[in-house]
């Protein structure tokens, strides 16, 4: 077993257990952090210290492999607090499960003192690596990089030139080898500190890079078993229905006292179609989380018996687009009916409403999994065997 520190692990629990005393401070940090368009460095530390980005990683490398239902219930709590802060815990969360994918020695020396950092990653190939010797010199420039400012490792796209496909290669760039280009000010997410990392011709040793999408863990057990996009999905599947879940909240705690117009004597929460309209999105995120839930529940029961069933990966992406959809449609029904004073930036709904339409552009969210899966759906069954 490769040791990364001589700290002990925190258990599943503890982490659980952390992250329910934080969430006082998440909430009420929260527009701070959106200002800052960073999470505070020392909230970050404390979720590090908690042991939140090591809730994907391999036991083998200081990580507690948790099952998927515990990572839904993390990120769906944090993402109800404040979702720059789940969202980043979760990217930091999802990136450190890919230590895995690196030789074991390498990857325990990299972690070191900070065993339960988290890392950046975007695995868009913006950028190229030119080998050199027993490594490569990479060069490019990489949007997205959530929680760069805080963390020691961040994980780029590269495609290798003169190789046939292309060839791809995910590269570990230390901290302390890329600028932090300050390039984040959005309409939502803003305090995901989504930064553009930039290097020019830095050399990196070939064990700190993997072949692309298709690398295997170098470690046995369910873990080693998912697929990167798999580990990806059960990041982010949750995370809208925190969202869209604190919007809801907040609608319903205004409109019981909230009124309209000079002469009005009912509150917004007594006009029927206002009822209707929160029982809707009452209905449809219930139905959502239970999507969620049996489809990452399905993924993990055929990952422990071996390997992981098409069909199951399949229906965990469909969640995950699923999940988005229908809390964007109950935080924009909020929206629409909370009236004039969540126009205020500071607005709490409102920034439900915007970090939502954020994330909507986000692969993982796209229309591409519907097609995916579709095709997949939609082969002669010989096929799909």
């Amino acid at each position: 077993m490769t040791r990364v520190s001589d700290r002990p692990v925190p258990t599943v629990d503890d982490v659980r257990a952390r992250v329910e005393s934080l969430l006082p401070e998440v909430r009420a940090r929260a527009a701070e952090t959106e200002r800052a368009c960073t999470l505070p460095a020392d909230l970050a530390a404390t979720l590090e210290d908690a042991g939140v980005f090591r809730l994907q990683r391999v036991r083998a490398l200081g990580g507690l492999e948790a099952d998927p239902a515990v990572i839904l219930d993390v990120i769906e709590r944090l993402a109800h607090a404040d979702a720059s802060t789940a969202w980043a815990a979760l990217i930091g969360m999802t990136a450190s499960s890919f230590f895995g994918r690196l030789d074991p020695a390498v990857a325990g020396a990299m972690l070191g003192e900070r065993p339960g950092a988290g890392a950046s990653c975007v695995f868009a190939p913006t950028g190229t690596a030119v080998p050199d010797g027993d490594g490569f010199r990479v060069t490019g420039r990489w949007e997205w990089n959530s929680g760069v400012k805080h963390t020691p490792w961040h994980q780029v796209g590269a495609v290798v030139p003169g190789t046939e496909g292309p060839e791809t290669r995910v590269v570990f760039l230390a901290d302390d080898e890329a600028e932090v280009v300050d390039h984040w000010d959005t309409m939502g997410l803003r305090g995901t500190g989504s930064h553009d990392v930039a290097v020019h011709e830095v050399w990196v040793p070939a064990e700190r890079t993997f072949a692309g999408l298709t690398a295997a863990c170098a470690h046995d057990g369910p873990y080693a078993r998912f697929g990167i996009g798999d580990l990806v999905n059960v990041g982010v599947v949750a995370f809208p229905l925190g969202v869209a879940r604190r919007a809801v909240d907040e609608f319903v705690e205004r409109a019981r006292g909230k009124t309209r117009g000079f002469r009005s004597r009912w509150s917004v929460g007594e006009d029927s179609e206002v009822q209707a309209a929160v029982g809707r999105a009452e209905s449809a995120l219930a139905a959502a989380r239970v999507f969620a839930d049996t489809a990452a529940a399905e993924l993990w029961a055929s990952v422990r018996a071996g390997e992981p069933d098409p069909r199951a990966q399949g229906r965990l992406a469909m969640a995950t687009a699923h999940t988005l959809r229908t809390a964007v449609a109950a935080v924009d029904v909020c929206y629409q009916h909370a009236g004039a004073s969540s126009m205020r930036l500071d607005d709490p709904l409102q920034r439900c409403f915007r970090d939502l339409h954020a994330v909507a552009g986000h692969v993982f969210y796209s229309a591409e999994t519907d097609r995916t899966v579709g095709r997949f759906r939609l082969q002669p069954p010989e096929a799909s065997e």
